[in-house]
């Protein structure tokens, strides 16, 4: 099974099955103001504005009008992670407020954290650290060992929820029904009803994936949906962290003809209260595979220029979620026949170190076309046998030598949602054969 952790296509994977399974494809919805006036939120990403807000206490006491006090939580593309409370470790308070902003920060609160008694509120902030910095496998390794130590119900479950996220997914998880069983544990283990809150909008993002067996799995999430907005509006007195996740699931989930409100109401909630920038970041993604599914490429060419302004200065240089972002916005330059702004769009990326192997395939196969576009066949054939490479390099990763070039073109054919140019893969499928 193709690699499931790649940052751009988690969202759209997740809708895609949503569509196989039942959603209700419906044709375009029209004009709304969320698809004319969608800027970055103001402030978005600057630390200042995601440490803590200015809110009131993180317990179950209802504050109408104020924001919960989001200083254990840090919002991620995929989900909500959790901090565990100050422990008393000298400074931990302080250095988990940097892993709320840019990538810079993140790197700097490891540090400060790896510095200090390894207590399981510790190893639990620095794991998500290294989630945010889109080191998975460091991050569960760590997460793991963290859990192995903590004794506190409410330490596992923070830790749970963490080993929750869709950042860990992988393709046997679906296939043997293993979907969401973290934040299920982290459920048992915690107790207070703001926190349980997040956990439940945490563990929607897997959608239909929670309800395979089950004909009736849209009708639960969105009943579950509906009693977790309740809640806490109930406990919170407004829709807050949970609400904005809630709507995100929805919008993924369909129905079709409803898709913009809802990317409108999570934004609507974002801008008047956080700002995440995360936030935007998904959402910029999801309009942009949208549109580009509904063949409006000018406005998917939009929001690819709006996701990729999000994430820069905030990700990592090779975050998957940032790669892939340009990535897309290539591919769609080249549906559109601007085959010189593709290639200078994708350039600065071709050469970046320190990112998955089949991506960087991808990269040079669009550079390709792009190129094949041109009437440049022989830098087109230079692009193509380095995506072989690449990709011959990943499937080696991954213990498979026994693959061949459909393999290749299938996975590009894939990305994003995009119908390759069927001349260009027969020539590409001639150039590898040769």
């Amino acid at each position: 099974m193709k690699k499931m952790l790649r940052g751009a296509n988690i969202l759209l994977m997740i809708a895609c099955v949503s569509m196989l399974i039942g959603c209700t494809a419906g044709p375009p919805v029209e004009e709304s103001k969320v698809a004319e006036e969608m800027g970055s939120s103001e402030g978005a990403g600057v630390l200042g504005s995601e440490v803590g807000s200015t809110g009131g206490p993180g317990d179950a006491v209802k504050e109408d009008g104020q924001l919960m006090d989001d200083t254990y939580y840090v919002v991620d593309i995929y989900s909500t992670l959790m901090l565990c409370e100050d422990d008393g470790v000298p400074g931990y308070k302080d250095a988990i407020q940097a892993l709320k902003g840019d990538s810079a920060s993140v790197a700097e609160a490891i540090e400060r954290l790896g510095d200090m008694e390894q207590t399981p509120a510790v190893m639990n902030a620095i794991g998500v650290g290294y989630m945010r910095l889109d080191q998975s496998e460091e991050a569960k390794k760590i997460l793991e060992g963290a859990l192995e130590m903590a004794d506190d119900d409410q330490e596992q479950a923070c830790i749970l929820n963490n080993l929750g996220s869709v950042r860990f997914l992988k393709g046997e998880d679906i296939i043997n029904d293993r979907v969401a069983v973290r934040y299920e544990q982290a459920l048992e283990m915690e107790r207070d009803p703001i926190r349980r809150i997040v956990i439940r909008a945490n563990r929607l993002v897997y959608g239909p994936y929670l309800y395979l067996k089950d004909d009736k799995w849209k009708e639960k999430i969105d009943k579950d949906i509906e009693q977790i907005l309740k809640d806490e509006k109930s406990v919170l007195g407004s829709n807050q962290l949970a609400g904005i996740r809630c709507y995100l699931t929805l919008a993924e989930c369909g129905p079709w003809d409803k898709v913009i409100g809802y990317y409108e109401k999570a934004l609507g909630l974002n801008r008047e209260q956080y700002q995440y920038r995360a936030i935007d970041m998904s959402v910029y993604s999801s309009l942009r595979k949208y549109y580009r599914i509904n063949g409006d490429l000018e406005r998917a060419l939009g929001y690819a220029d709006k996701g990729i302004e999000a994430g820069e200065g905030f990700l990592l240089d090779t975050d998957d979620f940032r790669i892939g972002s340009y990535l897309a916005k290539g591919i769609l330059l080249v549906k559109r026949k601007d085959y010189d702004e593709a290639i200078q769009c994708l350039a600065p990326i071709l050469e970046l170190e320190g990112y998955d192997m089949d991506l960087k395939a991808m990269i040079y196969l669009s550079s390709g076309e792009a190129y094949y576009g041109k009437g440049d066949f022989s830098k087109a054939e230079e692009m193509v046998k380095k995506a072989y490479d690449f990709f011959g390099q990943y499937k080696k990763e991954k213990g498979h030598d026994d693959w061949d070039s459909r393999e290749m073109l299938e996975a590009y054919d894939e990305e994003d949602r995009y119908e390759s140019d069927p001349e260009y893969m027969q020539w590409v499928w001639d150039q590898l054969q040769g």
